[in-house]
């Protein structure tokens, strides 16, 4: 067996219910003035997000006589959304991941991305348990990287295939975004809440020379951006913080890197790009060159999904594994704080 590194099959879920709507009437009345309620109502016609979807029934409204999770000066606690992480992250992980384990005997390791939610045993020993994989398998656990993690995921996974080529990976990225809505925050924290979304995504990597090899990969630090994008734990939730300078910053500094992530651009078939928000995708197309065509599945996915965080780059990725007509050699990248800057060339045979 060679000992290169393949992403052979991807699946992909979200929650049953659709949020988006329920989510943007309900922004203006969290934002303090009316100049900021005009600004959210531009910012949510302009977003080019179409549906998102969460694990909460109804984000608004109540159901059946039960109060719902999100109620003005009520907003529940850290502990309060951390017990609906653990209840629902597990049933959306196994949603995803059920279809590629066929035979659980055979898969040697598991790697886990999460940034939504905590808890131990954890996520990690769930999936063990549910999907009957083997109580020896590896397990790896990779929390509050944020939008990126995916790559540290198939970065991991790479480094065990090379080292062992008899082994089979699977990774799972779960978000349930949807459970850190703030209550009574700057604006900037407001804005984040037009995006995300939950949704998951599993994919097995091993030496098996089927679907995306990995060829290589690429990371850095982006120089002073340490404060524009956040993930606090709070007493009420996760608070996330999204500078709106964050589209320019990465375009800046994918400007300065691009030689590295790609080498020599033309050669470059596909791209997966993180749909972390329109402005994003439209300053890395803008700086990049590419055309609407390149950008299709970034934007496709954000427009049906939201950003999903750490699953939403295996939803390009997906899409592009799925499609006949693609073939060479591409780009996948995703943002996330620190600034980072993560990156890899695939080839799809």
């Amino acid at each position: 067996m060679s000992n290169k590194a393949y992403i052979n099959s991807i699946s992909t879920a979200v929650p049953p219910y659709k949020c988006h709507h329920e989510f943007l009437a309900m922004l203006p009345n969290l934002a303090s003035s009316h100049q900021d309620k005009t600004k959210l109502r531009r910012m949510a016609r302009n977003s080019q997000i179409d549906t998102r979807y969460s694990v909460l029934v109804d984000v608004q409204k109540e159901e059946q006589g039960k109060e719902t999770f999100y109620r003005s000066g009520h907003y529940p606690s850290t502990a309060e959304r951390m017990k609906v992480y653990e209840r629902e992250a597990i049933e959306l992980s196994v949603k995803a991941a059920e279809p590629l384990v066929q035979n659980p005997e055979q898969i040697t390791h598991l790697i886990v991305t999460s940034c939504t939610g905590f808890y131990a045993p954890g996520l990690d020993v769930d999936i063990v348990q549910r999907l009957g994989l083997s109580p020896n398998v590896e397990r790896n656990l990779i929390g509050f990287m944020g939008c990126y993690a995916a790559f540290n995921g198939l970065k991991l996974a790479n480094h065990i295939v090379g080292a062992k080529p008899d082994s089979q990976v699977l990774m799972v990225n779960t978000e349930l975004c949807t459970l850190h809505l703030q209550e009574n925050v700057p604006f900037d924290q407001l804005v984040s809440f037009l995006l995300f979304a939950d949704g998951a995504a599993a994919s097995i990597v091993s030496s098996k020379p089927q679907g995306l090899a990995i060829e290589q990969t690429y990371n850095a630090l982006l120089s002073d951006s340490y404060r524009d994008m956040s993930w606090r734990i709070g007493n009420q939730g996760f608070k996330m913080t999204l500078a709106t300078t964050v589209p320019a910053t990465i375009r800046k500094a994918l400007g300065e890197e691009i030689s590295h992530v790609v080498g020599e651009k033309d050669r470059i078939r596909f791209w997966a790009i993180h749909g972390g928000g329109r402005k994003i995708l439209d300053e890395i197309q803008e700086e990049l060159g590419l055309s609407d065509d390149d950008m299709h599945n970034s934007r496709d996915v954000l427009r049906r999904y939201g950003n999903m965080s750490s699953p939403t780059v295996m939803f390009a990725l997906k899409a592009i594994l799925e499609d006949r007509n693609i073939k060479g050699l591409g780009c996948a990248m995703a943002f996330g704080p620190g600034l980072t800057l993560e990156s890899m060339i695939l080839e799809k045979q």
